[in-house]
């Protein structure tokens, strides 16, 4: 953690123990009246909990100085209402874990939300990603707006359920708000770095085989970055569809550039069970 992180830190904790002489804003009645009675005991546990959780934020996300703050207020009030259930429900495990729970489950929202403003990747990578380049992609306030609290909840969704197929929700959420042109501008930028490393790979291979000569490097990857770009749209746009998938690539492949042509009868000739009839070694 930056000094500069540590020294902000240390002023919210001071100022923090400063406000703590009142209740936060977002108490029910009955936590405000439970955390009058007990003020002194809720903020000594509260204090460490708020500490840890964002020495932890600190460490994980680069959040800009005037979110710190914010974020600091959600937390802190979020630990004192959770902290208030033990003196309203000292008996009651079962109500006491229900009530957390609810108050657990607003504020991971809030906060979410929060850092997604300030920039920081805490929900799914491609929703983030869009976002991120919200300028490149001109999207309007009401797309930023609708791709904002659809990568919250489904952020919520992931939580609850680890194991769902996420690029399938994400893809149901992009192909609802973005523009066609918005879209392929996207794919593009997500798929960039892996389109350049595989036209690096052929054209590498080809050199190795001297099989350049008639080449022009910067022609070839003018044919082969959207000969690519096509291959990786398709596995994204059908990826719950393999069939189609697949349709689709013969298709491409009937147009590939005469640099992969020769890339794959490299590879052909060192026994690969994949033959130079459309279907190409990517």
């Amino acid at each position: 953690m930056t000094q500069k992180k540590l020294l902000g830190l240390c002023i919210l904790c001071m100022s923090s123990i400063i406000c703590f002489a009142k209740a936060p804003q977002g108490l029910t009645p009955k936590e405000a009246e439970v955390y009058s009675q007990h003020q002194d005991e809720i903020n000594f546990f509260t204090k460490f909990t708020v500490e840890d959780q964002m020495t932890e934020f600190s460490k994980k996300y680069k959040i800009p100085d005037k979110y710190y703050t914010e974020v600091w207020n959600l937390v802190n009030e979020r630990e004192i209402r959770l902290t208030a259930y033990n003196f309203i429900y000292p008996d009651s495990l079962l109500s006491r874990y229900k009530a957390k729970e609810k108050v657990k489950n607003q504020y991971n929202t809030a906060i979410t939300r929060q850092l997604l403003f300030a920039g920081v990747n805490v929900t799914t990578e491609n929703l983030n990603s869009v976002l991120k380049i919200k300028d490149v992609l001109k999207l309007t306030k009401t797309q930023v707006d609708t791709v904002s609290e659809k990568a919250i909840e489904l952020n919520g969704l992931l939580q609850r359920h680890p194991h769902i197929d996420l690029w399938a929700h994400e893809l149901s959420i992009l192909n609802k708000t973005l523009s066609t042109d918005q879209m392929d501008l996207f794919l593009s930028y997500k798929n960039g770095n892996l389109i350049n490393k595989k036209i690096k790979n052929v054209w590498s291979k080809l050199k190795a085989n001297n099989m350049t000569a008639d080449l022009d490097s910067v022609q070839e990857y003018n044919k082969l970055y959207p000969f690519y770009y096509k291959i990786y749209k398709t596995a994204d746009l059908y990826s719950e569809n393999d069939s189609l998938k697949r349709e689709v690539w013969k298709v491409i492949n009937e147009q590939a550039p005469a640099s992969l042509k020769r890339y794959n009868t490299i590879k052909n000739k060192k026994g690969s069970s994949q033959s130079y009839n459309g279907n190409y070694i990517w």
